[in-house]
């Protein structure tokens, strides 16, 4: 009988083992030759995947995220939701991804300075992050959930990187059961999101005020 199970690629081999090491000794390796020692590959093997060890950090990131987006596109109702939706389901979803290595995230936010993690280890996750930001922004300026406005809305997209941030924050300090405060938060921050990127008072104000403009200069 065919043996159909599936070995783990080098690279992937490489980001577990990373992983390991971080959580194990509580520190990230000194070096590539110490992690390959640890993997029984010499260095010129593990330069086949990876150019450093931030390099293997930032894929680690970028595959939490790649995780979140393959099972939001597997699951048939997702495509029929608002942009709203997909946001709080995106989240959700994330968060769900990220429990399965939760040591690790809470070692990263509580050892990085914020914005050292932000610029460096987290830059590719937040590229691809900004992709799927715009795409959400569009579909919720289509179907009339989000407001396009002149100058500002182009920059939109750039919110969900520091709502992001705000809610990992939060999660790795919550402690309640099965982080249900995290669910709250991430419920009501969307909601003012949206909120705010939909039509509000102002939007009506500079509505009002352009209608009077027009009407008294004519």
């Amino acid at each position: 009988m065919e043996n159909t199970t599936q070995v783990p690629s080098g690279m992937e081999k490489i980001r577990q083992s990373y992983l390991d090491y971080i959580l194990k000794k509580g520190e990230r390796p000194f070096s590539v030759y110490q992690l390959s020692q640890d993997l029984n590959m010499d260095e010129e093997t593990f330069y086949q995947y990876f150019a450093s060890l931030g390099a293997v950090e930032r894929s680690v990131w970028q595959g939490f995220l790649e995780q979140t987006l393959e099972r939001l596109q597997k699951d048939a109702s997702y495509a029929e939701f608002t942009a709203r939706e997909k946001l709080l389901a995106f989240f959700y979803t994330l968060i769900e991804v990220l429990k399965k290595n939760r040591s690790y995230v809470v070692f990263c936010l509580k050892n990085l300075q914020k914005l050292r993690f932000f610029l460096t280890v987290g830059s590719d996750f937040r590229e691809q992050l900004g992709d799927y930001a715009r795409q959400l922004i569009q579909e919720g300026i289509e179907g009339g959930e989000v407001i396009s406005r002149l100058y500002i809305s182009q920059h939109y997209h750039r919110a969900l990187w520091w709502q992001l941030a705000t809610v990992l924050y939060f999660w790795i300090k919550d402690e309640s059961q099965d982080f249900e405060r995290t669910d709250a938060f991430i419920e009501k921050s969307v909601h003012f999101k949206f909120d705010i990127l939909g039509h509000t008072p102002i939007d009506s104000a500079w509505d009002m005020a352009r209608f009077l403009f027009q009407e008294f200069r004519l």
